[in-house]
């Protein structure tokens, strides 16, 4: 009975403790309210006043609510006429919290859409930007053309017209005075040619550094969709813990109620003896039906989070709640690239592209597993793996070269099967390096398992310099290979930022 009550007090300690914390959390964010010198940062701030008032206490009475429901109203409405999308998303999602401790689902449910809403206009903003700045560019270009073409036939009409004054110099038909005129003027209009010729082509530069970036932007919007997805299984997690949590919850109040039922027995041992057995056995199946669901759905939350990690550091996240950055001597890095991506995607409604793309990246995926090697990510068109990783014994550039082959083969089989239908077809770029890295977890809530260093750089220009159709690796990966693999020296090529490096076609296994 003693220790009972010991643990009835120690947990109410810890519940007074935690709730001081957070007002004092309150208190601090307050502050940084009455400091806010611009609009965004009133927003931010209400918000994570919110965010501290749902984290402080559990109370659904209508007056403790007031204040912060007024707080994620005025977010939410000073972020929209600000048109400021982040805190607008947020604003929303506190909103939708505050009902849901409230109780009140319908204006929750209401709320959560009205957030993700308001999440996914980030995205579809920034892609509109985008296709509107590939559209100048394109303009732009067919222009810069057409003047370069009027300018070289004013070249070759000016070439004419000296040859024409230097026959009718010789001839003597013309005074050398009137001829060395004539050649000053011709000279001048060559000159005035050749500089805006000149001209055009640094604009022609200026533009081509203009689509890299269009092209960067693409990356990131569908780096953003693939974080939208990963967001979307990482929240199905989350409420799969918070079953878990009200499952658990569920039954302490189950055992709760035995207790007291045991209690009240003992008093009324007489009367109410065969009750209390009936009761008991009631709970014990109820109990035993709760704990299989609990199963269940941990082990579906396992599932979900090896879909995101590696088996390794989905237990060291679980364990420890963080998961440490390691470095690796050797690893082989794979990179591949579709040629004219941008062109064939102009082509194709939003549906069929990523249809075109999931249906190749599937399949990379089935290739990637067969050979043991670890997928890190897609970067728009751009598909990334390494062997080696997360275990170092794992190691076998003979796997990696093995899996790169094999995709190489199925893109010829699918090239082949749609040549003289009105399918499109991508050709592909491979790339492969091996050296140095580190790997590791990044992010606090949206996990994702990435590597760095210079050699996933590398193996970026190894594919970069490519020929459609064939696999490119370095030195330090034929080395590794040459005995098994078929190469043939392409000599030393430059790389961006690399300078000349020593590349090799793969041809086959020997």
């Amino acid at each position: 009975m003693k220790q009972f009550v010991f643990i009835i007090f120690l947990l109410f300690f810890i519940v007074l403790k935690t709730d001081a914390q957070n007002r004092n959390l309150i208190y601090q964010h307050e502050q940084e309210l009455a400091g806010a010198t611009n609009d965004n940062g009133r927003v931010d701030a209400m918000n994570k006043l919110v965010e501290d008032y749902l984290a402080t206490s559990e109370e659904v009475e209508d007056a403790f609510w007031e204040k912060p429901m007024r707080y994620a109203k005025e977010a939410s409405a000073l972020a929209e006429k600000i048109n400021y999308k982040r805190g607008l998303a947020n604003g929303y999602a506190n909103l939708a919290n505050v009902y849901r401790k409230r109780n009140n689902k319908v204006q929750a449910n209401i709320y959560d859409y009205k957030a993700q809403k308001a999440k996914s206009q980030i995205t579809d903003e920034s892609e509109k930007n985008a296709r509107a700045e590939e559209q100048r560019r394109i303009e732009k270009e067919s222009e810069l053309k057409r003047q370069q073409e009027e300018n070289e036939r004013q070249l070759i009409l000016a070439k004419k017209q000296q040859e024409e004054n230097d026959r009718l110099a010789s001839e003597g038909k013309i005074s050398k005075e009137e001829a060395e005129k004539r050649a000053k003027e011709i000279k001048s209009k060559q000159e005035q040619l050749a500089y805006a010729n000149l001209t055009i082509v640094k604009q022609k530069e200026t533009i081509t550094s203009k689509d890299d970036a269009i092209k960067t932007k693409d990356q990131e919007i569908f780096q953003t969709q693939e974080e939208k997805e990963r967001l979307s299984m990482l929240n199905q997690i989350q409420d799969q813990d918070l079953k878990l949590k009200d499952a658990e919850n569920e039954n302490h109040k189950k055992q709760n109620t035995i207790v007291l039922v045991f209690a009240i027995g003992g008093l009324l041992l007489a009367g109410l003896m065969g009750l209390f057995f009936y009761k008991q056995r009631k709970t014990t199946l109820e109990l035993s039906a709760k704990n299989k669901i609990i199963e269940e759905e941990r082990r579906r939350s396992e599932e979900l989070l090896l879909n995101i990690l590696p088996a390794e550091l989905a237990n060291e996240l679980k364990l420890k709640g963080t998961a440490q950055a390691r470095n690796y001597d050797k690893v082989t890095v794979l990179f591949t690239d579709f040629k004219d991506f941008t062109k064939i995607s102009e082509k194709l409604t939003p549906t069929q592209l990523v249809d075109e793309i999931d249906y190749c990246f599937r399949a990379f995926d089935d290739i990637v597993g067969k050979f043991e090697i670890e997928k890190i990510k897609t970067i728009g068109d751009a598909y990334l793996c390494a062997g080696g990783i997360p275990a170092a014994e794992s190691h076998d550039p003979l796997k990696v070269v093995r899996a790169a082959l094999e995709i190489q083969y199925l893109m010829e089989r699918i090239k082949k099967e749609r040549e003289g239908t009105d399918k499109p077809y991508f050709e592909i770029r491979i790339g492969i390096h091996t050296g140095p890295l580190v790997a590791g977890v990044v992010g606090s809530k949206k996990f994702a398992y990435d590597i760095w260093g210079d050699t996933v750089n590398t193996a970026a220009r190894m594919e970069q310099n490519s020929e459609p159709g064939r696999v490119n690796i370095s030195e330090a990966t034929f080395q590794l290979v040459k005995d098994s693999f078929e190469c043939t020296h392409r000599g030393k090529l430059y790389a961006k930022n690399k300078g000349e490096i020593d590349m090799y076609f793969v041809e086959h296994e020997k």
